[in-house]
């Protein structure tokens, strides 16, 4: 007899650590919301939770990488917007210029305003997001414009920036100042750039000389401490109209083909954001717990508990006694 209580009791003590380690798994689940607290608690389970989890962090950094590219993007293309209309009024005063009406005063006082704008787009050509330079290329440092008198130059460089919007599939996202405002770009890949648009700051210094009267003429142009550099040919103000028309349709172009890679890449956002949605729902297969099926499980684990408790509370209680 002695024998038999000694075997149940150890059978009911290991019973009783059972339920509690079971109680202590399931009251963790029901606080964390997770079936899946260690790996021991579904070992199989650990290499697609592992897959799951490494594939939605890489999902989250090309998300937020097209998230920073867009937002970019839709700066750029405000400031190629006001570009836009800088050009659109330039014009509008270039033809006020052509009529015949207007004075001498009133042709100083439009090439005056051609100057303002003339400023107002180098500095929309150094247009900044985030402290960085976006017409500047790779030198986001650098700022893209500098002014010299007559002449405005380009500092930054003309590499083009490629985000991988998705694997293997990389949009352009940003636009070299070169080729924006000065027409200019390597065509044929052999470093060195060409002319193939027009030269927005030139241009302005054409129209702002032609309004003052210097219309078919040779002038000399010169840098910032007066030193003599360039003797241009004005052109007439009509032929500056044309000139004009053809500036506006190459930043219209520009903002065109970012337009649409911005599309490209809000399409892929959400595509990526479909896929994390999807991952999301895989790694919850596998992790988290029905709360309603652990409260259950923890209500009938701990009726089994208290029932193994009474048992072993009353086998101890046995001796030879109560069989004499």
């Amino acid at each position: 007899m002695k024998a038999t209580l000694s075997t149940n009791y150890r059978a009911l003590s290991t019973e009783i650590s059972r339920l509690t380690s079971e109680l202590e798994d399931l009251r963790t689940q029901a606080a964390t919301g997770k079936k899946l607290n260690a790996p021991s608690d579904d070992p199989a389970a650990i290499r697609p939770v592992l897959s799951a989890r490494s594939q939605i962090s890489s999902t989250d950094r090309f998300i937020e990488s097209i998230s920073t590219a867009v937002d970019r993007l839709d700066n750029q293309d405000t400031y190629l917007d006001t570009v836009e209309n800088l050009l659109v009024s330039a014009k509008e005063k270039a033809i006020n210029a052509i009529n015949g009406t207007l004075s001498d005063a009133d042709l100083e006082t439009l090439a005056t305003s051609i100057g303002y704008i003339k400023e107002q787009m180098i500095s929309l050509g150094n247009s900044q997001v985030g402290g960085q330079y976006i017409f500047s290329g790779f030198l986001e440092d650098t700022q893209a414009f500098v002014a010299d008198g007559d002449f405005v130059s380009y500092q930054g460089d003309n590499n083009i920036k490629r985000l991988e919007a998705s694997p293997g599939e990389y949009i352009q996202t940003n636009l070299a100042g070169s080729e924006v405002f000065q027409g200019l770009k390597d065509v044929d890949g052999d470093g060195t750039l060409d002319q193939v648009g027009e030269n927005i700051f030139d241009m302005l210094t054409n129209l702002e000389y032609a309004m003052r009267g210097y219309s078919g003429q040779d002038v000399q142009l010169y840098d910032g401490s007066g030193n003599p550099v360039e003797v241009r040919h004005i052109p007439e103000l009509t032929d500056l109209l044309g000139t004009l028309e053809s500036s506006a349709d190459q930043v219209r172009s520009a903002r065109g083909r970012m337009g649409n890679n911005a599309e490209r890449l809000e399409t892929s956002k959400s595509h990526l954001e479909s896929v994390r949605i999807d991952l999301e729902g895989i790694l919850s297969r596998y992790e988290d717990a029905d709360i309603v099926d652990v409260i259950t499980e923890i209500t009938q684990t701990e009726t089994a508990f208290k029932g193994a408790l009474q048992v072993t509370s009353q086998v101890s209680e046995l001796s030879i006694l109560d069989y004499l």
